[in-house]
């Protein structure tokens, strides 16, 4: 249905809402703009930021234990990084629709 109605959603949708194994993924599942997902794209993938989690990931894994002190900043990133899976699922929804529409 996704392809003949050309609604790439539908399947992230089905993974997050029906499929017991992905459910918990963090993906689009309606279409939103493409500025407005441009620019949470431009945000998330600062040089800056990813300085930041590549420099927070190091210092907590480098010596091979996160300790109890570490955790709060362990999961800090977490989540940041499924904001950034979300934008990049959103981003490949829109382009999806774009290419199909050529």
């Amino acid at each position: 249905m996704a392809d003949l109605y050309n609604t790439p959603e539908l399947v992230t949708w089905y993974c997050m809402n029906e499929c017991p194994v992905h459910g918990f993924l963090p993906l689009a599942v309606e279409e939103k703009s493409i500025q407005g997902i441009t620019l949470r794209f431009l945000r998330g993938f600062d040089e800056n930021v990813l300085k930041t989690i590549k420099e927070d990931l190091i210092e907590i894994t480098e010596d091979g234990i996160i300790s109890n002190e570490e955790l709060p900043r362990l999961k800090a990133i977490l989540v940041k990084l499924d904001n950034m899976a979300e934008i990049i699922s959103e981003m490949k929804i829109i382009g999806e629709k774009y290419i199909k529409m050529v």
